[in-house]
């Protein structure tokens, strides 16, 4: 935990503001990292209107892009869902929205695998 000025509040002199720096951890792991979500949201902002991009994607929507591309590039399950610090499984998979073409990719590997030679590829 950080104690720092605030000018807001300089009656307070060294001790206006607080910022948690960890949060609370999980069993026998390491204290997640916190960082300001106001000043990660103001970084994408003036990312999202550099780029052009639709003003209404926002932080979510790169969350749920970030753990769909992930999974498409086909990174293991638990290391996606590590990657986003989920406890679940089930968590990680609502924030996935594949794409038709990955489904039909996958669904192509999964006949080959399952039929083989006698799989037609649906001609």
């Amino acid at each position: 935990m950080d104690v720092r000025r605030n000018h807001k509040a300089p009656m307070f002199r060294d001790a206006g503001s607080l910022m948690v720096r960890y949060g609370k951890a999980n069993r026998g792991g390491p204290p997640k990292r916190r960082l300001s979500p106001r000043s990660i949201n103001t970084a994408f902002t003036v990312a999202r209107d550099e780029a052009g991009l639709d003003p209404a994607l926002d932080l979510h929507c790169l969350r749920r892009s970030f753990v769909t591309h992930l999974i498409e590039f086909d990174y293991p399950e638990r290391f996606v869902q590590e990657q986003v610090g989920h406890s679940h499984a089930a968590t990680t998979a609502i924030y996935s929205g594949v794409s038709n073409e990955y489904r039909n990719k996958l669904m192509t590997s999964s006949m080959r695998a399952r039929l083989g030679r006698d799989w037609d590829g649906g001609s």
